[in-house]
């Protein structure tokens, strides 16, 4: 489209553009399965006519869907200096905090000052008179403390480089007000804990019949303490002699088990968001990314639960003579299963020692900046 509007209204003509002021611009539009449709043009400016730019950046954004669409450094020669200029950096707050649209908009009024005063520059005429003053020290925003759900599209801290520049009201990064500082107005809180409750309540019932369906025999005692114990044992049924004779026994156990599924599978996002944002907030001062774990732990969440859908319809068939191979691919299915537990456990470990959620409550006399 871009190419045709050149080929029939441009007259042959390439004019530059003056000033492009923009904030905290993504990567994708959209949040398909695949991370929505990518931007796949070049970040330098070797065939961008711009003569002005100025990016204003999210600092704690963490939403992997909101990956920043960063400019490369133009680094422009000594000719083009004199009419060309180019200012990327850092705001604090979430990708709306910096691009605006919410109700409490201290800090975005910090970036638009700013963008206003770049532009007002290099020519453009503006009433500043209308501006609302900005506050550095506004209460952030963050959609995954609002939504815990926001957890299955990935969470990850914004990796920064060292000549970065962060604005001056954006200083020190660790001096930022937390979204926790404000309520929750959304139902999530207790939906959460009644979430929680449930889901240790089926876990319990759905252990005990388990226990009454089938005899686990000569298994080991670790496995037989084991959630599932009898799926992660299918394989060698035969040689420990495992059994389950009571098939509607069987049937209840399995039933019970999928409505713990959908319990915790509603449930999961909400100790791991918890987790998440507290190693988000350690990372975000040194401008580093998680690690690999911790930045994919919402493959691990949709892994747990494919395995247990998988672990669950495999054992309602165990027992047909068509399939003697479904004991050894439940076994493996159940294996996954834990070893995504295990995993999922490590990452809330980890979110437990980040310590504190990071920032701080406001000071003082509140500052404001015009």
């Amino acid at each position: 489209f871009a190419q045709d509007v050149i080929d029939n209204f441009s007259l042959g003509r390439t004019p530059l553009v003056h000033f492009v002021g923009v904030w905290d611009t993504l990567e994708a539009i959209g949040l398909g399965g695949v991370g929505g449709i990518k931007i796949s043009n070049s970040a330098d400016f070797d065939r961008k006519r711009f003569a002005h730019v100025r990016h204003a950046m999210s600092l704690f954004e963490s939403r992997s869907k909101y990956a920043p669409r960063r400019y490369e450094d133009p680094h422009f020669t000594a000719e083009e200096q004199p009419w060309r200029s180019y200012d990327q950096r850092w705001f604090r707050g979430v990708h709306s905090d910096v691009g605006g649209s919410y109700a409490r908009d201290g800090l975005s009024n910090l970036t638009l000052a700013w963008m206003v005063d770049e532009a007002q520059a290099h020519g453009l005429r503006v009433d500043k008179s209308r501006l609302q003053p900005g506050n550095p020290l506004t209460a952030m925003h963050d959609q995954a403390y609002d939504c815990p759900y926001w957890v299955w599209t990935g969470l990850n801290a914004r990796k920064r480089e060292a000549s970065d520049f962060i604005d001056p009201t954006a200083r020190p990064v660790d001096g930022a007000v937390p979204a926790e500082t404000v309520p929750r107005t959304q139902p999530w809180r207790w939906l959460g804990i009644a979430l929680a409750i449930t889901t240790a309540v089926l876990f319990t019932i759905t252990a005990l019949a388990g226990r009454a369906a089938c005899d686990l025999g000569a298994a080991p005692g670790w496995l037989q303490g084991l959630p599932s114990g009898f799926q992660a044992s299918a394989h060698w049924h035969a040689t420990w002699g495992v059994t389950c004779s009571d098939t509607d026994a069987v049937r209840r156990a399995i039933a019970w088990d999928w409505a713990l599924l959908a319990s915790y599978a509603l449930w999961l996002a909400y100790p791991v968001a918890w987790s998440l944002r507290r190693l988000v907030a350690r990372a975000v001062p040194p401008g580093r990314a998680l690690g690999w774990l911790y930045r994919h732990a919402h493959w691990v969440m949709g892994l747990l639960v494919v395995s247990d859908i998988v672990e669950n319809c495999i054992t309602l068939h165990l027992q047909s003579p068509h399939h003697p191979d479904w004991p050894t691919v439940l076994t493996v299915a159940t294996s996954i299963k834990l070893l995504s537990l295990l995993l999922l456990a490590w990452v809330m470990v980890a979110g437990a020692l980040a310590g504190r959620e990071g920032g701080r409550a406001p000071a003082s006399p509140v500052p404001q900046v015009h």
